[in-house]
């Protein structure tokens, strides 16, 4: 339902070329958009005030960014797409993000800006800032439901070991292996350690937080290969995976499927809103290092993902389930080496997701409450903005525990309403990541850079078009397959 205006919307914002337009600089003030330049346009200078970074040091914050819980569904992908397939669509999609990367790269070396929203305010309007500011909310709001579902289903695993060990008394009878403790009761339990870390007024740490998760994901890829070749008992033993999926099923079928995975597979590589801000602080921002830190980003991260996604799908093959860590046993011990790992990355980064979140929201509540007012007073009005002297630091911190609150409800109700993290992903990621990440940067480069017909404008102009048409498509195979669950079930004679 909503998918369709806003790609309408968003691609008649793109080609409606305005003869003079608009950006926001800063609150209050309007400048003239950059006029059109020419690619060998050098970026401009830095601050002095801001300190700049090695490209590694780029590349790794990128990275970090980039790599998150979306990666524990990439092995169900596999089992819905085969490996071939897997493999294929992991490697393009890694290519079209390091593109629209490059892309929104090239806008921001012509215009100056460090930030998503401005720069999308510059190429396509002022009120184009308020379908961003939108996006960017759903976005965040969709991660820390899906992370929390993520994090009940690892502490469900991991508390239900420990009781399965103490019940044991230090052993592991086949009847306690697959022990799990109450998902909503995990839930709870996450909120309230996570609930006073969001009230902060900023993000602090973000990039240890970012780091923590990058660790945790390359140490669960080398643990679920060490299990594989150790011989792990998987709970579908004997059933091979599938190399080559479209052999077994209708085209149909096949076409379905990667409608179905599209999103996670594309999903997995958006990090384009740290682009631009990143770039800033590169020392030594020529277009050439700028470009490889993003194409190295990009890559690199394809190849963790075709790592643990491979490693992930071979151990249950088509029965694995969209968050791979539920196959295993709760007390494998190697394994629940990787569910901490992974529990703590994502208590860690959860305030990350959940303060912007809070941020965005309370901005949007801004210009919601002026439109109250003016239509109870008959008039547009624009409330007079008090003063700093006379907000206390109690309301501010009241205001900012109010809607901390806001944002942990609707991601507790999310969490208890969606039955997987599936759900969540396939939902969500068509509606914001497809549009902030493979919509808008074309549409960037086409309003910002373009000024004759090259190779790259005439693949803006593809990827435009197509990241625009299969929104409707991916939402409408989400939900289709809404009720699915989150493990296949097992053919009988297999339970």
């Amino acid at each position: 339902i909503f998918s369709v205006p806003t790609s309408v919307f968003s691609f008649f914002l793109g080609t409606k070329m305005a003869a003079q337009p608009f950006a926001l600089s800063s609150p209050g003030k309007v400048v003239p958009a950059t006029p059109q330049l020419d690619e060998e346009t050098p970026l401009l200078p830095h601050s002095v005030a801001q300190p700049s970074y090695s490209a590694g040091f780029c590349t790794f914050i990128l990275m970090s960014s980039m790599m998150g819980g979306g990666s524990l569904s990439l092995p169900w992908c596999f089992a819905h797409t085969g490996t071939a397939l897997g493999l294929l669509s992991l490697l393009a999609w890694a290519s079209l993000s390091s593109y629209t990367m490059y892309l929104l790269s090239t806008c921001g070396r012509k215009t100056g800006d460090s930030d998503y929203e401005v720069l999308a305010s510059r190429c396509l309007g002022r009120h184009s800032g308020i379908i961003v500011h939108a996006l960017l909310l759903l976005l965040m709001l969709s991660v820390c439901i899906g992370y929390l579902i993520l994090m009940s289903d690892i502490l469900s695993h991991l508390l239900g070991g420990l009781w399965a060990w103490v019940a044991s008394a230090g052993h592991s009878p086949s009847s306690l292996s697959n022990a799990v403790a109450p998902r909503f009761l995990c839930i709870i339990l996450f909120v309230l350690s996570v609930a006073p870390r969001c009230v902060a007024t900023h993000v602090s740490g973000s990039r240890h937080s970012s780091a923590v998760g990058f660790a945790a994901i390359l140490a669960l890829t080398g643990v679920v290969a060490a299990r594989r070749i150790m011989g792990s008992p998987s709970p579908v033993h004997g059933v091979a995976p599938v190399w080559w999926k479209p052999g077994t099923v209708s085209p149909q079928e096949m076409v379905r499927a990667m409608l179905y995975t599209m999103p996670i597979y594309s999903g997995v590589y958006v990090c384009h809103f740290n682009v631009l801000s990143v770039q800033s602080r590169l020392s030594d921002p020529t277009p050439a290092r700028c470009t490889a830190v993003l194409v190295v980003t990009a890559c690199t991260c394809g190849l963790i993902y075709c790592a643990l996604a491979v490693e992930g799908y071979l151990f249950s093959g088509q029965f694995t389930c969209d968050n791979f860590l539920l196959n295993y046993p709760s007390i494998d011990p190697l394994v629940t080496i990787g569910r901490l790992l992974m529990a703590t990355a994502l208590w860690a980064n959860y305030p990350n997701m959940a303060i912007p979140c809070r941020i965005l929201l309370q901005g949007a509540t801004i210009p919601l409450k002026r439109a109250v007012v003016g239509f109870f007073k008959g008039h547009p009005s624009e409330p007079a903005v008090a003063s700093s002297s006379s907000t206390t630091e109690t309301a501010q911190k009241a205001v900012r525990v109010a809607h901390a609150l806001l944002v942990l409800k609707l991601a507790i109700l999310g969490a208890v309403a969606l039955p997987s993290v599936s759900v969540v992903w396939t939902l969500a990621i068509p509606l914001t990541c497809n549009v902030i990440a493979y919509m808008l940067p074309p549409l960037f480069y086409l309003q910002i850079v373009h000024t004759r017909w090259t190779l790259t404008s005439l693949v803006a102009v593809v990827l435009l078009l197509f990241s625009g048409l299969s929104v409707f498509p991916m939402m409408a195979e989400a939900f289709a397959r809404m009720g699915a669950p989150a493990c296949p079930a097992l053919p009988p004679s297999r339970v």
